[in-house]
C-alpha cells in the first residue's frame, strides 16, 4: 500500500481513479503477460494524496516478489510518464521456482535437510474457531514509528540481538499471553524465510513465491518475562541457521507440487479443515523487511507511506507481517474473522506492540 501526494505530476490520466486495474493493463508494453488475472492494482483518490492498493496471488509471488512488483510499477509509470519506455530494458528477469533454489545444494545436503525436517503440529488453541463456517478475510494494522524504532535499534544493538530476534521475542509474549498452549514441554512459532538468499547471483527482486518456513521451539515453562525469551530466541536461532533454514520445508513444498497444483491444493485444504475442526494452529511471524522508498518514486512524485500486509488465513491461526519504510515499522495480520475474534487479534497485536515499545525506553 503506498499513498503519495498529489501533484501536476501524477499524472491521473495514466491511473483512472475509481477503476482496478491488472498490472498488465499499466506495463502492457512490457509484454509480460503472465501476470494478468494474478494480481490487481487499485486507485483510491481524496483531496490531498492519492492511495494504491497492489495484491497479487500468494502462489505466484511472496512479499519480496511483491515489492519487486511495486518497484517495477513505478519505474514503469516513471517511463510512461516521461514517454521514454523501454520494452527490451524494462522486463523483469525471468520467474524463479524453490527448484532453481534448491539446486543450489549438493544431493547429500537436500537429504539431509529433508530427513531432519518434521511439520510442527497445531500446539496452540485459538478460540473462537468455528468448523464449517465460510472464511470472512479481516486485517489488524498498528504502526511503529520514531522514536519507538530508534530506541529499539538500540536495544537490540546492545544485546547483539536484531530487529527480526525482537520481533520473535515480542510475538512469542504475545502468544503466551493470549492463547492455550497444549504442549506442556515445548511450543513452537513459524517463521518465513526468503530463499533468495541461497541464489548465486540473485537481485533479490524476482517476482517468485520463493518462501519457506522454519519452526522455532522455545520450552512451554520458560519466563513470560521479553528479556528472557530474546536471550533464549537469539540462541535457538544461532543453531537454525547452521543448518540451511528453510531447505528442508522447501523440498517438501517442492515434491508437494510435482504431483499438480490441484493435488497440492487439495492436500493444503485438508490442513485447513483440520484446523478449524480441532480449533489448532501455529501462529506465523513473517518479517518482510525494508521497503526501498528510493524505488518507490512516481516520475517525481514519492510515497509518503508504504507496508505490506500478508494473506489471510482460512484456519484458526494468524499471520503477523512486519514491514518497515523509512522510520516507521508496521505490524500487519491477516485472518479468519469467521474463526478468530478480531479482539483476540487487537489484544494480540497490542500486546507485542507494548513489548516493542517498553524494550525500546530500556535502551541506553
Amino acid at each position: 500500500v503506498s499513498s503519495c501526494d498529489s501533484s501536476s505530476k501524477w499524472k491521473t490520466n495514466i491511473l483512472p481513479a475509481g477503476k482496478s486495474l491488472s498490472p498488465v493493463e499499466l506495463i502492457r508494453n512490457l509484454k509480460w503477460q503472465n501476470l494478468d488475472h494474478a494480481a490487481q492494482l487499485w486507485v483510491f483518490r481524496n483531496n490531498t494524496s492519492d492511495t494504491l492498493f497492489v495484491a497479487i496471488d500468494h502462489t505466484l509471488a511472496d512479499a519480496a516478489g511483491l515489492k519487486g512488483l511495486c518497484y517495477l510499477l513505478a519505474s514503469t509509470y516513471s517511463q510512461i510518464s516521461a514517454s521514454a519506455i523501454d520494452p527490451a530494458g524494462s522486463r523483469p528477469s525471468n520467474r524463479q521456482g524453490l527448484r532453481q533454489v534448491t539446486s543450489q545444494f549438493s544431493l547429500p545436503e537436500k537429504i539431509r535437510s529433508f530427513c531432519s525436517w518434521r511439520p510442527a503440529a497445531g500446539s496452540w488453541r485459538f478460540p473462537g474457531a468455528t468448523h464449517g463456517a465460510p472464511s470472512r478475510p479481516a486485517y489488524n494494522i498498528s504502526h511503529l514509528d520514531d522514536p519507538a524504532l530508534a530506541g529499539l535499534k538500540r536495544f537490540g544493538r546492545q544485546r547483539a540481538a536484531t530487529i527480526n530476534d525482537l520481533l520473535i521475542a515480542a510475538f512469542y509474549v504475545a502468544a503466551l499471553t493470549h492463547l492455550r498452549p497444549l504442549n506442556k514441554t515445548r511450543l513452537p512459532i513459524q517463521i518465513t524465510i526468503d530463499m533468495r538468499r541461497y541464489i548465486k547471483g540473485s537481485n533479490g527482486a524476482g517476482i517468485a513465491n520463493l518462501s519457506s518456513s522454519i519452526d522455532i521451539w522455545l520450552p512451554a515453562n520458560i519466563n513470560r518475562r521479553f528479556d528472557d525469551i530474546l536471550m533464549e530466541t537469539c540462541r535457538r536461532l544461532k543453531i537454525v541457521k547452521r543448518r540451511n533454514p528453510g531447505l528442508g520445508a522447501a523440498i517438501a513444498i517442492d515434491i508437494l507440487f510435482i504431483a499438480g497444483y490441484p493435488r497440492a491444493r487439495s492436500f493444503f485444504m485438508r490442513h485447513v479443515s483440520s484446523g478449524l475442526h480441532t480449533r489448532t494452529a501455529n501462529p506465523i511471524l513473517s518479517n518482510f523487511g525494508r521497503i526501498d522508498d528510493t524505488r518507490l518514486m512516481f516520475d517525481d512524485t514519492a510515497a509518503r507511506e508504504a507496508f505490506l500486509v500478508g494473506p489471510s488465513l482460512s484456519i484458526p491461526g494468524l499471520m503477523m507481517c512486519a514491514s518497515g519504510f523509512r522510520n516507521s515499522l508496521t505490524l500487519s495480520v491477516g485472518y479468519n474473522q469467521s474463526a478468530i475474534s478480531g479482539g483476540l487479534i487487537s489484544r494480540f497485536v497490542n500486546t507485542m506492540r507494548q513489548e516493542l515499545i517498553a524494550a525500546s525506553k530500556r535502551a541506553c
